[in-house]
């Protein structure tokens, strides 16, 4: 049975394809594309923008294959980024992000127009600690105690929750007086 097919899988795409069609057996194929007029299939057809390809193969001894169909688009948008409502980056260039900084992302398109912006409350949670039910204080460096010190620690989060408290009994063995948090 004569059967036609695409070297490129019709889909969505970001950058041009190079479309070969191929038949299982001497043919001729014969294409349009977008509705334009019939052509014979001679050489790879270069694709950059959406197109529905309409195709099919004809020879001598099998006759004319079923018409078929496929279609491309194309999307050349890319992923950009702000931080603070600054300048569009694009998401290529890695960055890194302070605490508390508001990273928007959305895509530009070719035409340099930018979707609206999700926004990702991007923080670093820190650490806080107090002693002897305390006050809470954010860590920062090792601290020194009291020989016997209950200590509570919990995971601060940008949206203001905070994690489980963990609580120690710390009783120090050595000279130096100092407690280090591993975060």
């Amino acid at each position: 049975m004569l059967t036609s097919t695409l070297s490129v899988l019709p889909g969505n795409y970001t950058s041009a394809i190079i479309l070969e069609i191929a038949a299982n057996e001497p043919a001729i194929i014969t294409f349009s594309i977008n509705g334009g007029a019939e052509q014979e299939y001679s050489d790879a057809i270069t694709l950059s923008e959406d197109t529905l390809l309409i195709y099919y193969a004809t020879n001598l001894i099998s006759g004319v294959e079923p018409i078929k169909s496929a279609q491309y688009y194309f999307d050349y948008s890319s992923i950009v980024y702000r931080v603070n409502g600054g300048a569009w980056i694009d998401y290529a260039i890695p960055f890194e992000a302070k605490q508390f900084d508001v990273i928007e992302a959305a895509l530009k398109f070719s035409d340099g127009e930018i979707s609206e912006p999700d926004i990702m409350d991007y923080a670093i949670a820190f650490i806080q600690y107090r002693i002897s039910g305390g006050s809470w204080y954010r860590y920062t460096t090792p601290f020194e105690t009291a020989r016997l010190t209950t200590i509570e620690a919990r995971v601060a989060f940008p949206d203001g929750t905070y994690s489980d408290i963990a609580v120690m009994s710390y009783n120090v063995l050595d000279s130096t007086n100092q407690w280090i948090m591993v975060a």
